[in-house]
């Protein structure tokens, strides 16, 4: 029983730091905003570039707060809302790779992104802390150092 207990905190370690790098994602185009503004969408403003790439912040905040309401009257478990914000990434991704050629797509990629987002981070880092005690910081404290040093890259 307990050697099962640690092969699953084990796996589930790995597995919230395997989702760590997943966070970072949208970080990595950050760098090309002024490349999408002048040669993919040249009839848009940088502004409007920016704004359309900010959008998974704002929608991650507000999936964010919605999903902790859903946990909380228990209409879902939050190893539920994990599953469903990762699905909901992963189709994102998926579509995107066929919606691509107008600009309300990439509202509409940047928005699903977020709100998946929102979705699972609040809810993998809430069993993360309920599943490893005081003394075994060890997987909290590196994924809190992988998501800043992605955010600062």
């Amino acid at each position: 029983m307990i050697a099962t207990k640690t092969q699953n905190s084990k796996a589930l370690m790995w597995t919230i730091l395997l989702i760590a790098f997943i966070q970072m994602a949208h970080l990595a185009i950050m760098p090309g905003i002024d490349r999408i503004a002048t040669e993919v969408f040249p009839e848009r403003s940088l502004q409007e570039v920016q704004t359309a790439m900010s959008l998974p912040n704002i929608a991650a905040l507000i999936t964010g707060v919605a999903a902790a309401m859903f946990v909380r009257y228990g209409l879902m478990s939050k190893r539920a809302m994990v599953l469903a914000g990762l699905v909901l990434v992963s189709l994102t991704g998926l579509s995107a790779m066929a919606l691509n050629t107008r600009f309300w797509h990439l509202y509409l990629m940047n928005a699903c992104l977020g709100a998946g987002m929102g979705i699972y981070l609040p809810n993998i880092q809430s069993i993360m802390f309920d599943n490893f005690d005081e003394n075994a910081d060890f997987c909290p404290a590196c994924s809190s150092r992988l998501t800043t040093a992605g955010a600062l890259s």
